[in-house]
């Protein structure tokens, strides 16, 4: 495999360098062994120094080059263990060392989208196998899946390529969205984690979706980008694309039901959204609305490309309790997004709390007398059919000493009433509640202390309600009036242009400003005339908080005795009750289920999945209060938890993919070069896949270990025929170039001979130390 990339030169174990030291050991050898003479004048020896002059300086030259073989041996060897590499911008070959190779393998949703009878996945896991089957002997792997939760199938280095083959042919598809940022730092860790030597390569092999691969944040991008380029000085850094140009795809991107809080036998609208991910027209596209696998309705649409088309469908129950239904396309080149599963919870009563702020023995004079007197009309013994409500409204009042005792959970909906305290217990187990769905209202009064809860409800902007309390405003001899309704909102648009409703002609006197803060997500529903806040609205988890700023009694107004306040607290209580009936999450989200008894031990519940396996739930922890956590959602459809108590309440959860991996369109070379590869080279000879498994190389570099390794060898061999021969050392040190470049094309047959040569080299060196001179002066006569 070739690979081309920037001009870079570097050590992978730099700290080794300190091996460079030994360099000097042969030098300081020679410094301490050499030879001291004693000049003395003799007439003889003139002739004998005349005649030796010549053989003396060939003597020291041999020496010197044997000096400076045995310190390029050292310094060698000591670069080698310090593996330096060599990226340039020229073609370089591949290393013959082993090589490490992190395989990041996507397993997203998208990858389900099928080509001419393939899917995208069984072509990524062909390029995977291709890759694994083209490793030598000492190559080894890891695996990695890009997936909103990435996972490391093959943690450690595995040197057995028929595993990491088996470990590839299990990975498992997933109906999440591929989390690319998340994946790449898991990778860059595996990496550090992984204890290799030798050459190291990343490959990625996606369909490069451009949801997943092009982040709106900037930042995001930048880090992402960042990421990549230290990946890329770890190892080669390659990218094999999956798929085609273009796959035509259309997919029910949301479902909703209108209204949210539905009764028995009242009318129910399912709004279903289609979206076309092509260029082409959908046309005659068959929808369909399914409750239990049983068709309710069928509707056609056309879609233009790019575009949305709207169905509704009507329907209603005459049953109470949680109903599951599906909204369904025909099929296309992806399946697993043709459905939207939805959860509707048929009620026949909802339950308030009133907390009393200021209880009173008086009719009307507590704080939450007219919400609880609005919330339970008095109707004749015997209402006409059409007086009928389709449900009914259970408050329940209670004062502010019974706060602390109070089970939350058995409610659908909270009013705080001119409440002056809240210890911080209350205050969790509401935002707990809230939390998890439930609505809550909160009303003024006089005994309400600003300072405590802009700090108790702000929580500085995380809190139930992120505003601050300014000061009571007093309207003097002009009362202060409520502006226009908001057309659109569900709390007001019932009051939108019907001026006889009372809702702008009610007076208040007296009312409480707030501060909304620039980063508040809160925002102001109903406002008074001259622009202050009158109702604000914020969400909190699953659920809704409320704020009027006024109060919700006749002591600061005569809104409590209009005949707007009577709906509208009607519309207050079904808007934020709605939390409790939008049961919903996106695949790999954790589902939270409250207990129905907070405090009772050893609660369970029964799951049952959307493939009809069962388990056992026990509570997420000991102490109240009780909530039953499902962390596996990998599967898309309905999750149904039965509660295993005396009640046996069951809960319908609706979980469904992420719209954004419906878009199947890729990144072209030139957009992920500008997007997430920002400087790292990308070179892409073919966008298809292709027969190799190699199709697309990135940021490559060639590792220098073994070469020098290999002319340390030759080296040995040069030293000791060196030491044995001067001459024949000098014609070996010539012809080293060629010897290294030998063992480099055919190593297998080129190591033979060198290594034979030193072992018979070292072994006549050594049979000449051991024979006697007169021996040798022997042998030197006869010959």
């Amino acid at each position: 495999m070739n690979t081309i990339s920037l001009l870079a030169f570097g050590f992978v174990s730099p700290f080794l360098l300190w091996g460079l030291l030994l360099a000097g050991v042969p030098l300081l050898i020679q410094w301490l062994h050499r030879r001291k003479y004693t000049e003395r004048v003799w007439a003889a020896m003139r002739f004998l120094r005349a005649a030796t002059e010549s053989q003396n300086r060939r003597l020291r030259m041999e020496s010197l080059l044997l000096l400076c073989v045995r310190t390029l041996i050292l310094l060698l060897a000591a670069a080698a263990v310090a593996e330096p590499y060599l990226s340039s911008a020229m073609w370089t070959p591949r290393s013959p060392v082993a090589t490490h190779t992190l395989i990041l393998l996507d397993v997203s949703l998208s990858m389900q989208a099928t080509v001419d009878g393939r899917t995208m996945s069984e072509q990524a896991r062909e390029a995977a196998r291709k890759l694994v089957q083209a490793g030598r002997a000492g190559d080894s792997f890891q695996l990695l899946t890009i997936a909103s939760h990435p996972q490391a199938i093959v943690r450690q280095p595995s040197f057995s390529s028929i595993d990491v083959l088996s470990e590839i042919d299990r990975a498992s598809l997933t109906e999440s969205w591929g989390d690319v940022p998340l994946t790449l730092n898991v990778a860059e860790r595996l990496l550090h984690e992984a204890p290799t030597s030798g050459r190291c390569r990343v490959v990625i092999i996606s369909d490069f979706q451009q949801a997943n691969w092009r982040l709106e944040d900037a930042a995001a991008q930048e880090r992402m980008r960042t990421t990549l380029d230290r990946i890329a000085r770890l190892g080669a850094l390659s990218l094999i694309p999956v798929g085609v140009n273009e796959i035509d795809n259309a997919a029910v991107h949301s479902a909703t039901v209108e209204p949210p809080l539905v009764s028995i036998g009242a009318p129910a609208s399912i709004l279903a959204q289609v979206h076309n991910f092509s260029s082409h027209f959908l046309r005659q596209a068959r929808l369909q609305l399914l409750e239990e696998g049983r068709v309710l309705q069928t509707q056609t649409l056309d879609v233009p490309p790019f575009a949305d088309a709207g169905a509704v469908f009507v329907t209603q129950w005459n049953d109470p309790g949680p109903h599951a239904l599906q909204v369904r396309l025909e099929d296309d080149s992806l399946t697993a997004d043709n459905d939207r599963w939805l959860a509707v919870d048929v009620r026949e009563s909802v339950s308030v709390l009133l907390v009393n702020g200021r209880a009173s023995t008086r009719r009307l004079e507590g704080a939450a007398d007219f919400v609880d007197l609005a919330l339970r009309p008095l109707l004749a013994e015997q209402p006409s059919p059409g007086l009928m409500p389709r449900w009914t409204i259970q408050p329940k009042v209670i004062g502010e000493a019974e706060l602390s005792r109070t089970d939350f959970t058995r409610f659908d909906v909270v009013f705080l009433c001119d409440v002056p305290f809240l210890d911080d217990d209350e205050l969790a187990r509401l935002e707990a509640f809230v939390r998890a769905g439930g609505g809550l209202v909160i009303g003024m009064g006089d005994q309400v202390p600003l300072d405590e809860y802009t700090r108790q409800l702000g929580g500085r902007g995380e809190g139930l309600l992120p505003v601050q309390f300014v000061r009571i405003v007093d309207a003097g001899e002009t009362p202060f009036q409520f502006g226009e309704p908001v057309a659109r909102h569900p709390l007001t648009q019932a009051f939108a242009g019907n001026p006889r409703s009372g809702l702008t002609t009610s007076n208040t006197h007296r009312y409480v400003e707030v501060q909304l803060p620039d980063d508040s997500a809160a925002r102001t529903v109903l406002a008074f005339s001259h622009g202050a806040p009158a109702l604000i609205e914020h969400a909190f988890g699953a659920g809704r908080v409320v704020l009027v700023t006024t109060s919700l009694d006749d002591r600061w107004g005569s809104w409590a005795l209009w005949p707007s306040f009577l709906p509208m607290m009607h519309e207050l209580v079904k808007y934020v009750a709605s939390g409790r009936t939008t049961q919903h999450a996106l695949v790999g989200q954790s589902l939270r289920i409250d207990g129905p008894d907070p405090e009772a031990a050893g609660q369970t519940a029964t799951l049952v999945r959307p493939d009809g396996r069962t388990s056992v739930l026990r509570p997420s922890r000991g102490e109240p209060p009780v909530e039953f956590i499902i962390n596996d959602t990998a599967q898309s459809g309905v999750y149904r938890v039965t509660l295993d108590s005396p009640t046996g309440q069951t809960h319908v959860v609706a979980v469904n993919v992420d719209p954004r991996e419906s878009d199947l369109r890729y990144l072209s070379d030139a957009e992920l070069q500008s997007g997430a590869l920002g400087a790292t080279r990308v070179e892409r000879p073919d966008r298809s896949l292709g027969s190799s498994a190699e199709a697309a190389i990135t940021s490559g570099r060639a590792d220098l270990a073994g070469g020098l390794l290999l002319a340390v060898l030759v080296l040995l061999m040069v030293e000791q025929t060196m030491a044995w021969n001067g001459r024949y050392g000098l014609v070996a040190l010539l012809i080293s170039p060629l010897l290294v470049a030998g063992l480099a094309l055919a190593p297998t047959v080129a190591l033979i001979v060198p290594a034979a040569l030193v072992a018979i080299l070292a072994a006549v060196r050594i049979a000449r130390r051991n024979t006697p001179p007169t021996a040798s002066l022997a042998n030197r006569a006869r010959r």
